[in-house]
């Protein structure tokens, strides 16, 4: 039995790490305060007055940190569970670690990345509950 289902959501939900929280950090790390003053803090200002903008910046600057280190974990832990699920080797080890990739995306980003863990859940259940069938068509137990 092959797992290209689990495979195909862990590395789509991968991808979609590596592009939204990589790609916020690859914005936001390299940024200067001016820049960050110039063109980021309008669209996020809100309600905050002009002199909270060394604090926002240095908290939108943790934010894209954490980021980075998050999708490091997750990138690691999603090859280590494709490895196990590469022709089937051990797909119950491979459910356990897509939840604990799952579990870093939600804790990493602080819940916002929900949906992207949602995906990690999702490859791990049908690690747990996909049986292989035999060559009858009886689902082994």
């Amino acid at each position: 039995m092959t797992r290209k289902r689990e495979l195909l959501i862990s590395l789509s939900g991968g991808f979609l790490c590596l592009f939204f929280l990589g790609g916020f950090a690859l914005t936001i790390l390299p940024m200067d305060e001016a820049t960050y003053a110039d063109k980021v803090f309008p669209l996020l200002q809100g309600n905050l007055s002009g002199d909270e903008l060394g604090q926002n910046f240095e908290a939108v600057k943790t934010l894209s940190t954490w980021f980075a280190i998050t999708l490091l974990v997750v990138l690691c832990l999603i090859a280590l569970a494709s490895f196990f699920l590469k022709g089937n080797r051990n797909p119950g080890r491979a459910g356990t670690i897509l939840i604990v990739a799952g579990g870093t995306t939600l804790i990493g980003t602080q819940l916002v990345a929900f949906p992207l863990a949602f995906l990690f859940f999702l490859a791990a259940a049908l690690c747990f509950f996909r049986k292989q069938p035999n060559k009858k068509g009886v689902i082994h137990a």
